[in-house]
């Protein structure tokens, strides 16, 4: 993480049990900061989407691209005959 990286303050809503799981990471040691932890997970979060857009992105272009309406329509098609086989 780029740490001369401009910083704004922002607020964050978490389930009260997050909340306890963080306060208790600070006072084990195991992170310096609610706010530190948070900043490193929204990086691996944005890093792991960036990652996922590559794929996606590689996978379509690897395949011809996007499904095209009359391929999505097949799609389903095959989809509603298994769901009728296994009633």
């Amino acid at each position: 993480m780029v740490m001369s990286m401009a910083m704004k303050k922002i607020t964050v809503t978490l389930p009260e049990e997050y909340v306890g799981v963080l306060h208790a990471l600070v006072r084990s040691g195991a992170t310096q900061s609610i706010s530190g932890f948070v900043q490193q997970a929204v990086a691996m979060a944005i890093e792991a989407q960036d990652s996922l857009d590559t794929v996606i992105a590689t996978a379509l272009s690897d395949t011809g691209g996007p499904i095209t309406e009359e391929e999505f329509e097949w799609a389903t098609s095959l989809s509603n005959v298994f769901h009728l086989r296994t009633k």
